[in-house]
């Protein structure tokens, strides 16, 4: 079977890193080819009929009803960013650019009142380091822009008129350009230096010093493993990879430990800091879980792998700063060269554990790598209705992941859950069956205090561009013209009824069929770096 070190490069690959669809995927990427997985059945029909559908308990009272977004997402204009650079250099798929996207930095009152009509009480949104800090020199005198500070001070009180709490992310995949720099590897590979283990908690202090007063709820890091892997290993992701995981895994495998080394220390140090600041403040980061299955239930082979694939993705972070069992070498002990147990400095670390989850993975044990250029994976045939990304809708993996987190007796926030729907033919069942999941979760005596559906509005889906429609409310990205989806409605009235009652249930049943977008915008050539 793979190595643990294969297990984890192989696993991140996996897990829609890039949201790739069938027919979108970058070369080299997860498309391909284990013939033998094509007939395994990872669910066997048992032949009995389903149990009448009966309504779950109603939400707690105090629930958080939101959505969420991210600024290089929605808001335009960040031309100091790695991912502004990462534009220019071509690596959007569709020659997309997030500056013609729904242009949430000036359209932010409406899209405020958006959210209120749907009736959330909560939002999810960032606060972008190079918007606030451009130049590596305004960051050491600590001259932050102070438009943008302004900016985002009446964003905040916004959402206080509307009744809204803000959870704020503080690095959601994006870095100033003098921090990570695609054409500057060797002196700006972004969270491959050390230093990042300071400057994200001093961020972390600074952000808190301006904003603590208007928000409780933070998070310092957006799915870490995410970033790690597609950046890494894939090199979709700026500032790109210094070798590639397909040609040279074990390399790549040193710089993903290199950086999930630097994140979870930085993620604790950062804690620390806003806890300085506030002791009130409740810290945490948001975690990509998604549930995972052998593709053949009657190998023992598949068993394991799945089981190794679980622990590397849904557990070593978290183990990492709620623990302080640190384990980056995935051989399942904490024994290793730079691990330990019960760390001091990472140990207690997380308030909450934000999750995201969106769908599952199947695992097929493989004795090593294929050769280079040789395909990795081919999705297996499975009944579920797919997403337009191809992913497989299964809400029965949303209790599967909800449940594996019970052990570490923290409240959860569901920080990410939303689906690719360009055709809003499916968003409406998804939120329902999601939702219902849900209420049974909390049900069965799992702490959960909110939900922030994925996303309030049509946005940049990094390398794919605007294709993947996630939004509640989908944007003509010509007029910036917002317009509520069929999924938009459902989730109002489920927040109304405080559940999802039969009625509701019965009349947001039935998956529609996903789509394929596309977007050319590639008219003018890509520049490149300089000499």
């Amino acid at each position: 079977m793979l190595s643990r070190r294969t297990i984890f490069g192989l696993s991140l690959l996996l897990s829609a890193v890039a949201g790739c669809g069938d027919d979108d995927r970058p070369e080299g990427g997860v498309d391909a080819g284990l013939d033998a997985a094509t007939d395994a059945s990872p669910v066997p029909d048992s032949g009995e009929p389903d149990a009448p559908w009966e309504p779950a308990p109603p939400f707690p009272d105090d629930f958080l009803w939101g959505s969420a977004t991210a600024p290089y997402q929605i808001e335009g204009g960040l031309h100091d960013s790695d991912w502004y650079r990462w534009e220019r250099l071509g690596k959007i798929s569709s020659c997309d650019s997030a500056d013609d996207g729904p242009d949430g930095w000036n359209l932010w009152e409406e899209d405020l009142d958006l959210a209120r009509d749907l009736g959330t009480n909560a939002y999810r949104f960032g606060i972008d380091w190079s918007r606030l800090y451009p130049t590596r020199e305004a960051w050491d005198a600590d001259t932050p822009d102070a438009e943008a500070v302004q900016r985002y001070h009446d964003m905040l009180a916004g959402m206080r008129e509307r009744g809204i709490a803000p959870m704020v992310t503080l690095q959601h995949f994006v870095l100033p350009t003098w921090l990570s720099e695609p054409c500057d590897l060797d002196n700006r590979p972004g969270w491959l230096m050390p230093e990042m283990m300071d400057l994200l908690p001093e961020w972390a202090r600074r952000v808190a010093l301006e904003f603590g007063d208007e928000v409780d709820l933070w998070i310092t890091i957006n799915e870490p493993m995410v970033y790690d892997v597609a950046a890494n290993f894939l090199g979709m992701f700026p500032p790109g990879a210094r070798h590639s995981g397909i040609m040279t895994p074990e390399l790549a495998f040193e710089d993903m430990i290199l950086t999930a080394r630097h994140m979870i220390y930085a993620h604790a140090a950062a804690y620390d800091a806003i806890h300085e600041v506030d002791d009130t403040a409740l810290v945490s980061i948001a975690k990509n879980n998604r549930a995972f299955e052998p593709s053949n239930l009657d190998s023992p082979a598949d068993q394991e792998a799945t089981d190794g694939l679980r622990y590397a993705m849904n557990r070593v972070f978290l183990d990492a700063i709620i623990r302080g069992d640190l384990d980056l070498t995935l051989d399942g002990d904490t024994d290793d060269e730079g691990e330990g147990s019960a760390i001091p400095e990472l140990v207690g670390r997380a308030d909450f554990i934000g999750l995201n989850y969106y769908s599952r993975t199947l695992v097929m044990s493989i004795e090593d790598f294929p050769l280079p250029g040789m395909p990795l994976f081919e999705p297996f045939p499975t009944p579920e209705p797919k997403t337009d990304f191809g992913w497989d809708i299964y809400p029965a993996g949303f209790a599967v992941v909800l449940e594996e987190l019970r052990e570490y007796g923290l409240p959860v926030y569901i920080t990410e859950n939303g689906i690719a729907d360009s055709g809003d033919v499916m968003r409406a069942t998804f939120v329902t069956e999601h939702l219902d999941v849900l209420a049974r979760a909390i049900a069965s005596g799992i702490d959960v205090r909110g939900y922030f559906h994925w996303s309030l509005m049509d946005n940049f889906e990094w390398v794919m561009g605007y294709c993947p429609r996630f939004g509640l409310y989908s944007v003509d990205f010509e007029t910036k013209e917002r317009t509520a989806s069929l999924g938009a409605q459902a989730y109002a009235e489920i927040i109304a009824a405080g559940r999802v009652t039969q009625e509701l249930h019965d009349r947001y049943a039935g998956y529609g069929e996903p789509t394929t977008c596309r977007s050319e915008n590639c008219q003018d050539p890509a520049e490149e770096c300089p000499e």
